[in-house]
C-alpha cells in the first residue's frame, strides 16, 4: 500500500469538503469563537466558486481557490532482517513454495497540501477547514486505508506566491504536511 497517501489524503478532504459545505453547523464548528458573519463570509465565497481539488499541479486548467496535494517521500520507517516470514520454504524449485509471502516492512510517507487563494482571508478558512477535514477522516484512513499513524507536521506561513507574482494575480498560497506509517508487503 505504501506510495499512495497522497491519493488517500486528497479523497478524504474531497469528501469531507462535499460533506461538509451545505453543512453551517459543522462549518460553524471549525471556527468556534470566531464571529459568525465572517465565517458565513467565508462559506457563502466558497460554495460560489468551490475549491479545485487535485493529485498535482494543473496550471492549465486550475481554479482558486485550490488545493494539491503531493507526496513528497516515502522513507523506511521498520524493517524485519531478511523479510522472512516463519512459513517454511522446503522445496524452492517447487512453485507453490516458492512463492511463499515474505514479511513487510513499515513505511512512513509525508504527503503536502498546497492551498492557493485569492484573498488570504479565504486562505485561511482553507487552511482550518483541511486541517479540520483530515482530523475527521482519521477513523477511514486508519480503518479503511490501513495506516497505523496519522500525523500533522505543521504547516507553513501564509505567502504570496511569488512565481504568479509577475503576473500581479495576487495569489497567496499555504502548505500543509501530514505524515503516515503503513505496511509495505513484499511477495504480494
Amino acid at each position: 500500500m505504501a506510495g499512495i497517501f497522497d491519493l488517500h489524503l486528497l479523497q478524504a478532504v474531497e469528501q469531507g469538503w462535499s460533506d461538509i459545505k451545505n453543512d453551517d453547523t459543522a462549518w460553524a464548528e471549525l471556527f468556534e469563537g470566531i464571529d459568525s458573519s465572517i465565517t458565513t463570509e467565508w462559506i457563502t465565497e466558497l460554495r460560489s466558486s468551490d475549491i479545485d481539488f487535485a493529485a498535482a499541479y494543473r496550471p492549465d486548467n486550475t481554479q482558486l481557490p485550490a488545493v494539491f496535494v503531493t507526496l513528497d517521500s516515502d522513507e523506511l520507517e521498520y524493517q524485519t532482517l531478511g523479510f522472512y516470514t516463519s512459513e517454511t520454504r522446503a522445496d524452492l524449485s517447487d512453485s507453490t513454495t516458492s512463492t511463499a509471502k515474505l514479511d513487510g516492512f513499515l513505511t512512513r510517507e509525508t504527503a503536502s497540501l498546497h492551498i492557493y487563494a485569492g484573498n488570504p482571508e479565504i486562505l485561511r478558512a482553507i487552511y482550518v477547514l483541511i486541517k479540520g477535514l483530515v482530523l475527521s477522516s482519521l477513523p477511514w484512513l486508519v480503518n479503511h486505508a490501513k495506516y497505523h499513524e496519522i500525523q500533522f507536521r505543521g504547516g507553513s506561513d501564509l505567502k504570496p506566491d511569488r512565481e504568479l507574482y509577475p503576473e500581479e494575480l495576487g495569489v497567496v498560497m499555504r502548505e500543509m504536511r501530514w505524515s503516515a506509517v503503513s505496511t509495505s508487503r513484499v511477495g504480494t
